[in-house]
């Protein structure tokens, strides 16, 4: 009974330290190109953490170009503005964009709550809010050389499709959502009023229970939760958001929509807990 109490505390513990040490969502853009989206977590060592989909992932902080916080592909006037030595000056480093379009040079110094801590130089420690990060450079050699080419070829052609999260050729995008991540990073950047359109297909088992099917419009029960994005919205139906601005609405709905704000679009499950869901939804979006 003892060791069975004493297991439970800390596993119990080791949830509320996860928790705690959670932050925002944010995307890692590897050096390879791969992109990882959800949760910043950081646990004080030269690789940073990131929780998707309720299980912590680590990565070697040299293996990431960039972190974006806000979404959104860096333009290439702002790649060019970053340091071109192939290994910066220590407290050259880094480089943080704020929304404002501010670049500010330094070395990482820690992550504590929703604060990025920065050395600027010697006695000169500044603290950024994440809220107010647009990007975070971890690497500039190796953002220049995703970014460097990708602004013309996207700016040249905005249509390009993505096929499993890869950008490929002919018109629309489509990604596969899985029931069980909550969002998915569209890699989409959109314009507020711009009209983007959404053709759906598969579906989305809710729960362990067999029965429990959402498709895009929702679900086929007609069950709703006060705890999805979208309270007043079926519960699993097919949701989007840019940045992190509230979600809205899209369902099984093919008329273009119109953006709400400017920023990265992200697509989503309208469910506040997305773990014990299987299945995807299969999302083609069209400019």
């Amino acid at each position: 009974m003892i060791r069975r109490l004493v297991l439970s505390a800390a596993a119990a513990l080791f949830s509320v330290t996860l928790a705690a040490a959670a932050y925002t969502d944010v995307t890692f853009v590897m050096k390879n190109g791969d992109r990882v989206s959800g949760t910043f977590s950081y646990n004080h060592t030269d690789h940073y953490q990131i929780i998707v989909n309720g299980r912590e992932r680590d990565f070697p902080s040299d293996n990431i170009a960039m972190i974006e916080f806000a979404g959104g592909d860096p333009s290439a006037e702002e790649v060019n503005r970053l340091p071109t030595a192939g290994d910066p000056p220590e407290l050259e480093r880094h480089t943080i964009v704020l929304r404002s379009g501010e670049m500010i040079r330094g070395k990482i110094y820690d992550f504590q709550g929703d604060r990025i801590i920065m050395d600027m130089g010697p006695n000169d420690r500044r603290t950024f809010s994440m809220n107010d990060t647009a990007r975070l450079y971890i690497s500039a050699p190796g953002s220049r050389a995703l970014f460097a080419n990708s602004n013309a070829v996207a700016n040249a052609n905005p249509n390009s499709a993505v096929q499993g999260g890869r950008r490929g050729g002919g018109r629309g995008i489509t990604i596969d959502l899985p029931g069980a991540a909550c969002w998915a990073d569209t890699g989409i950047n959109v314009v507020a009023n711009q009209a983007i359109s959404f053709t759906t297909t598969g579906q989305i088992t809710l729960s362990v229970d067999r029965n429990d099917i959402a498709t895009a419009a929702g679900s086929t029960t007609g069950r709703y939760s006060p705890n999805a994005p979208i309270p007043s919205s079926l519960l699993g139906a097919l949701i989007a958001r840019v940045d992190n601005n509230p979600a809205f609405g899209i369902g099984n709905q093919t008329i273009p929509l119109t953006m709400p704000q400017t920023g990265r679009l992200w697509i989503g499950v309208n469910d506040g807990v997305c773990g014990d869901n299987t299945g995807a939804f299969r999302v083609t979006i069209r400019q």
